[in-house]
């Protein structure tokens, strides 16, 4: 039974969110410049993360082509030797495919690594709008077979590599896997996918309705798509949503939460998943907003968050 529509207000987050909701400056995607002089502006003024026990290297790997430069990845390897086979994620940062780079995510990139025991290898894909679909899921593509071919550099099984990201690094973690089943490339075995973006329709109540939550906001959420696709006619890679099965993609984690407008999506898509018997973790988390698990104060409803990633990368690591 679905569920009823609850409009957003701040008196209905959970406490540990408000104090984080009150510093948040309002989403203001109207310009592009702007939006990323105000992430720029945030990553200035993020506390240092601490990589004790986290080993993080920065490096380029070439693009298919000569043309188009290098790819900029950073490498998270846990510290501590080990003679056992990890687990290998590339992970693609949030920011509306317009903003963002290497540092949006660096902390949650370390956290994943130090407790999860997982390499990763963020990607810092090509941005729209100048760098329309399907440019900044190319760079993706492009890690991820680098990643294969140097798995073992890193001790990671190739068995047991994923993609994810938050957002719309979620949505292209979820294009990528799909975009693989449809080349009948076998080479991501999990999808990581935090409140991700993944319906350019905009026409589920949540995409509708949510105009003022914090985070993220309908209108951020159609000019994202009027950017990333250019006017071009989207198909299922860009947008995973409209796909008409979803069979053969990998064990799946998917979350979203009540107050933003990427709900409705995320659990459609869980839904459609789950009917296609694509094995699937999905949570939806009541009172939480866009993004929440990223907040520094690890409480309550953000505590839950992490716990539940760890029991599925657990449990994900017992079915191999």
């Amino acid at each position: 039974m679905k569920k009823a529509f609850r409009p957003y207000h701040f008196d209905l987050l959970p406490e540990e969110l408000k104090s984080s909701v009150k510093s948040t400056p309002p989403v203001n995607f109207n310009r592009v410049w702007r939006a990323r002089l105000g992430i720029a502006m945030m990553h200035f003024f993020m506390p240092k993360v601490d990589t004790k026990g986290v080993i993080v290297k920065e490096l380029k790997i070439k693009r298919p082509s000569s043309d188009d430069g290098k790819l900029k990845i950073r490498v998270y390897e846990p510290a501590a030797p080990t003679s056992k086979k990890r687990l290998g994620m590339i992970f693609m940062h949030w920011g509306g495919f317009v903003v963002g780079n290497l540092k949006t995510e660096h902390h949650r990139c370390v956290r994943l690594c130090r407790s999860e025991n997982i390499v990763i290898a963020s990607v810092e894909y090509r941005l729209a709008p100048e760098n329309p679909f399907p440019l900044g899921l190319n760079d993706c593509e492009t890690a991820l077979k680098w990643f294969h071919q140097n798995a073992e550099t890193y001790r990671v099984s190739k068995e047991h590599i994923g993609v994810g990201g938050t957002s719309a690094g979620g949505g292209l973690a979820a294009s990528l896997a799909l975009r693989g089943i449809r080349k009948d490339e076998r080479l991501i075995n999990f999808q990581y996918l935090g409140f991700p973006v993944l319906d350019f329709r905009c026409s589920t109540e949540s995409a509708k309705r949510h105009t003022d939550t914090p985070n993220w906001t309908s209108a951020a959420n159609r000019l994202m798509w009027k950017y990333y696709l250019q006017n071009q006619t989207p198909n299922e890679i860009a947008s995973p949503a409209i796909a008409n099965e979803l069979t053969g993609l990998p064990n799946t984690y998917i979350w979203t939460a009540e107050f933003d407008p990427l709900h409705d999506e995320a659990v459609a898509y869980s839904q459609k998943l789950i009917r296609d018997q694509v094995p699937t973790t999905f949570h939806d988390y009541q009172g939480g907003i866009h993004g929440f698990d990223s907040i520094p104060n690890a409480k309550g409803i953000i505590q839950k968050a992490h716990e539940d990633q760890q029991q599925f990368f657990s449990a994900f690591r017992k079915s191999k």
